[in-house]
């Protein structure tokens, strides 16, 4: 009974460092659109505020970027719930698995943009990437 215990602690755990401690914001506005309103600001807020609260969420940071832009950066509640450290918009998270899908995704659109070849050795990109005796490449399939 002790070990399912742990064991769901740690899960919980693992969910809010990895879900809950980032929060990525994508706001879709009229392309000539470049800042919030104080409106927008004032709701977003309210927002987070809320879903820290339901979640019981410690801290996180947010960025909002429009068209390209960052127009919002915040802070809320503590980077660090031991020693009282307030999370900034500056704040590092340890995100561990779920940078992954960011990556993946940030992979994926430069690809579509034609900036990105899944099948190039990894030098075309990083020159300095030593040569190895087999090909290392983006796509990196298993042989």
């Amino acid at each position: 009974m002790a070990f399912l215990s742990t064991l769901r602690n740690s899960e919980r755990t693992i969910r809010h460092r990895a879900f809950l401690l980032v929060v990525t914001l994508v706001i879709f506005a009229h392309p000539t659109v470049a800042q919030l309103s104080a409106a927008q600001g004032q709701a977003i807020d309210n927002l987070v505020r809320a879903y820290i609260a339901d979640h019981h969420v410690p801290g996180l940071s947010l960025a909002v970027v429009m068209n390209g832009r960052i127009v919002l950066t915040e802070g809320y509640g503590l980077a660090d719930v031991e020693n009282s450290v307030p999370a900034t918009a500056d704040t590092v998270y340890r995100i561990a698995s779920v940078s992954k899908p960011v990556t993946a995704t940030a992979a994926i659109k430069l690809v579509e943009a034609g900036k990105l070849d899944l099948d190039a050795p990894i030098q075309k990109y990083c020159p300095a990437f030593p040569t190895k005796e087999w090909t290392i490449t983006t796509r990196q399939r298993a042989a």
